[in-house]
This record gives structure tokens, sequence and C-alpha cells, in this order.
């Protein structure tokens, strides 16, 4: 079915690395979008790109039928809930795109469907680079008239589109995925590693285990950035990793779930965190290990390993 672009108006809330990609893809399907971020110099390079950039949550909302929102924190799906049960919006979308807790996510829901506004539970499976690319899966999750509205706009920036039931599904989903793309991205250092101190190079290795039984996505996506050792450049900062992670084992605690293999790999990432590299790509938990392997000459700081 053909859907003409300018029969939507499209609004982006959050305009980090995430944000600002789905923005771009749907500037240039021909989407109007208007957005807004606390960030000003995101908001300038949001209204660079063609974006209407707007002054607030609510004044996106007032001027969109459906919303996507990329949040860092549950304090900050509070604030815009706050802003859009001020806003005159009935029949608003928003698609909550963050990884947050399922109960934050519930707490939205049921407070903006007592102003008219729809809420969906939309997390969204890829890093930025991915984003980039328009090779993001979406785990959506609530109310299936809504989850028809917004599928069309979810194509233009997603893959795949898969629909969950009922809300919260997309949510629990996307921890188990973060689950399996933090042990995933720890073996690929690990195996990486490996490699560099046996004389190999790298990017012929990836290369080899490419398709093979080894391979895995992570391997595909951070597997370069451990070989360039260019994580200073981040798809995915470490810091905000590790507030995923925290969710992941939140959860399991909550369902009695035994995680032996991902509580050591957390555990790594906090450390590669706590040695000062928080700021960086998820992929700089190879330099811890490099770091342990000996690579590192003594006292040399871990920032010298970009």
């Amino acid at each position: 079915m053909f859907v003409n672009p300018a029969d939507k108006r499209i609004g982006v809330v959050g305009l980090g690395i995430m944000g600002s990609a789905i923005s771009k893809h749907l500037l240039r399907r021909g989407y109007p979008v208007s957005g807004f971020d606390v960030d000003k110099q995101r908001l300038d390079e949001f209204a660079s790109a063609g974006g209407d950039s707007r002054t607030c949550a609510a004044d996106v909302a007032e001027n969109s039928d459906i919303v996507i929102a990329s949040l860092p924190s549950a304090a900050a799906l509070r604030v815009i809930t706050d802003e859009l049960k001020e806003a005159k919006a009935p029949g608003l979308v928003l698609v909550e795109t963050s990884t947050l807790d399922a109960a934050d996510k519930i707490v939205a829901r049921d407070e903006l469907s007592d102003v008219g506004v729809v809420v969906l539970d939309c997390p969204l499976s890829g890093t930025g680079a991915q984003a980039r690319d328009g090779d993001l899966v979406a785990f959506v999750s609530g109310d299936e008239q809504a989850t028809d509205d917004v599928a069309p706009v979810l194509e233009t920036f997603c893959r795949e589109t898969v629909r969950l039931g009922e809300f919260g599904a997309g949510t629990t989903t996307k921890l188990i995925a973060n689950l399996l793309v933090a042990v995933h991205t720890f073996a690929a250092a690990e195996a990486l590693t490996l490699a560099d101190r046996a004389g190999l190079r790298l990017e012929q290795i990836i290369s080899a285990l490419a398709g093979s039984a080894a391979d895995s996505r992570m391997l595909q996506v951070r597997g370069p950035v451990i070989a360039r050792r260019s994580w200073q450049e981040p798809s995915m900062r470490l810091e905000l990793f590790l507030k995923d992670l925290a969710l992941i084992t939140s959860f399991a605690q909550s369902v009695d779930a035994q995680l032996p293999l991902f509580t050591t790999t957390q555990e790594y990432f906090r450390q590669a965190a706590d040695a000062g590299l928080g700021s960086y790509d998820s992929a700089a938990v190879a330099a811890l290990l490099r770091d342990e392997s000996g690579d590192l000459d003594a006292g040399r700081n871990l920032d010298d390993c970009n």
C-alpha cells in the first residue's frame, strides 16, 4: 500500500545518536519532522538537516500525529509524560523506543491514555551505526491499531518490525536481546585479543570468520572497531550500556533466573567504565582485556590504546 509521507506529521523527542539517525531517515523519505532535545547543539544539528526544531516535547506533540521518543532515562520519560499530559494532542501515538524498565513505560501509557494519547512500547535493537544504516529491528508491543498506523514510519528506519502483542513484551524482548549483545560483544573482544596476542591480522580474522559457525552480528559490527581501536567514536556509550545491563539484572532477579555468563560479562564492562572508558563505545571493553594480557606498557593510560 502506498503511503504519502506528507499525510503524517512526525515528531522526534531525543536527538542523540539514535534519535538523530531516525530523524534523518524520516526527512530523507519526505516526512515533515519536528523535534526537540535538551541539548541545544543537537537541536541545531537537527535544524541544519532540515528538521523543524521546537522548544519542548509538548510543542512537538501538538504539531505531530506520531511522536518517536528516544530517551536516556526513566526520569526523562517522566518529564515527557508530564509535558504531554498538558499538551493538546488527542489521538497522538507516542512510539517509546527507549530501553527502560517496562514498569516506567506502563505508568506513562496509563497516564497518557487519560488525555487520548496512545503509547506503544517499541524498543529498537541495533547500534548507532546500524541506526544510521537503517538496519534496526523494532520490537513493538501494545495497541494493534496504533501499531498498524506507525508501521510505515518504522519501515523508514528499520529493516524489520516484530509485533509482540501485549504492552511490555517489546521491552522484555529487548532486554533478552541486549543480554546476547553484551555477551557477544565481550566474546568478540576476547577472541580478537587472543588473535592479536597470536600475531594475527585482526581484519583478516574477522573476514575469515564471517559466515562461519563462529560469526555473530557483534563480531561484524564491533569487530572492526576493536581491530582499529576506534572506540572513541561511540555508537553506544559504555556508560549508557551499563544502564541497560542493570535493567537485565533487575529483570532476571524478578523472574528468578540465573545468568552466570552475563554476570561475568557485566563485571568486565563495569571495570572498563571504572578505568575511564565510560564515554567510549562499548567495544572499548577490549582495551581492558588488552591491558590484562600485558599489551599495554606499565603505567600507560587506557586512553592511549586508541
